[in-house]
């Protein structure tokens, strides 16, 4: 069975900001980071993102948060969601 798109336009975001950790761009803590690198499994800045696609897709797969509805999936924010807690703790 084919996962599907979790949200709408802009509730992954909201959804993903719950999360304290998600607030804040995994690279450098610019507020409200609105993209996200889904094999990194880290939540990024516009500036950042730009930075991560210039790496190619083989290292970071960066996706909008607000745009990108059909690759959010309940179980990839879910992961989403329990990797930035660890974030910390494997990259300090």
């Amino acid at each position: 069975r084919a996962a599907r798109p979790a949200q709408h336009e802009g509730a992954v975001a909201r959804r993903l900001w719950v999360n304290p950790a998600n607030k804040v761009c995994a690279d450098c803590g610019a507020a409200s980071p609105e993209w996200a690198s889904v094999n990194l499994l880290v939540v990024i800045c516009d500036a950042c993102a730009g930075q991560h696609r210039s790496l190619g897709i083989n290292v970071s797969k960066v996706r909008s948060l607000k745009m990108d509805s059909k690759v959010w999936t309940n179980p990839l924010i879910q992961m989403e969601n329990v990797a930035l807690r660890a974030v910390p703790v494997l990259w300090p």
